[in-house]
């Protein structure tokens, strides 16, 4: 297999622990051929200096890492961008600062890549942990096809607990991360990542390899492992009234103006919405 130059990308932020396991798993990845690239968002205080500290002696036995320190705190939309404006390689992931990586998985991805050249990019299933490690929910996604009406409606109506945003952590041609971006560009408000996926998914597609090699690390009341409480959550939580909803429906109709997809984008947020009326009639009938 040819084993082109593979750029990593990790935005980091307060968060010392997890980006050590981060830099192990990534550093212990079979294909070789990478480039690390971190860049901290300014981490504050004590943790700002165990950060750096970890930094250094990273970069000190691995010359594939270089980071930057941020002299503020610029947001992590800006973070991210950041290490992706950085990579030279041709392909390129993010890394996020608490998930975990088998092995194999920069090799699979990039195999599968080298034998299906159209597509944007590959991920696998995964499964949610919490912070003690211990797992949450299994998640098997299907392959977000180019331009396919089913898959593109499933994922824009899928509600946002159900993981539909992880394949932002894919290994993608960076070229057409670059392009997904001018179409839907990061920016501060929720929902950014989500956006981009369904952008990709528009232009390219992501392929899922049926295998979980990713484990996502959750916070908060995402980390419901009980089916019933994750429906009661789903219940209580408004799908359009929300601002940062509100403005990603806003990109994702602009989304598909751009990429010519609207009638999937349009019949899915329909769909949505009539999902919420009824989760509302639900609430007021108990029923």
């Amino acid at each position: 297999m040819d084993c082109p130059l593979v750029s990593v990308g990790i935005p980091t932020y307060n968060r010392p622990e997890g980006l050590r396991r981060t830099l192990e798993a990534i550093t212990s990845q079979s294909y070789k051929n990478l480039e690390i690239i971190i860049s901290d968002n300014c981490t504050p205080g004590e943790n700002g200096e165990k950060v750096q500290a970890i930094l250094r002696d990273f970069a000190a036995i691995d010359s594939r890492i270089r980071y930057t320190i941020q002299e503020k705190d610029m947001g992590p939309g800006y973070n991210f961008q950041f290490v992706l404006y950085e990579a030279k390689g041709e392909y390129f992931m993010w890394a996020s600062d608490d998930d975990y990586w088998e092995a194999e998985f920069i090799a699979t991805c990039m195999s599968e890549l080298l034998s299906e050249t159209d597509i944007a990019g590959v991920f696998c299933n995964f499964v949610n942990i919490n912070h003690f490690g211990h797992e949450v929910r299994f998640f098997t996604l299907p392959s977000f096809g180019v331009r396919n009406f089913k898959n593109i409606f499933n994922v824009v109506k899928e509600h946002e607990i159900f993981g539909k945003a992880n394949p932002i952590y894919s290994l993608f041609r960076k070229k057409m991360l670059l392009a997904a971006l001018q179409i839907s560009p990061f920016d501060e408000m929720s929902f950014s990542d989500a956006n981009i996926v369904v952008t990709l998914q528009c232009i390219g597609g992501i392929k899922i390899i049926p295998k979980y090699m990713f484990r996502k690390t959750l916070q908060g009341i995402v980390s419901l492992k009980n089916e019933s409480d994750i429906k009661n959550y789903i219940l209580r939580t408004p799908i359009i009234t929300n601002l940062t909803l509100r403005h990603y429906v806003f990109k994702l109709i602009k989304t598909g103006i751009k990429c010519n997809t609207m009638l999937p984008i349009f019949t899915a947020l329909f769909a949505r919405c009539c999902i919420e009326v009824l989760n509302k009639f639900k609430r007021v009938f108990k029923v």
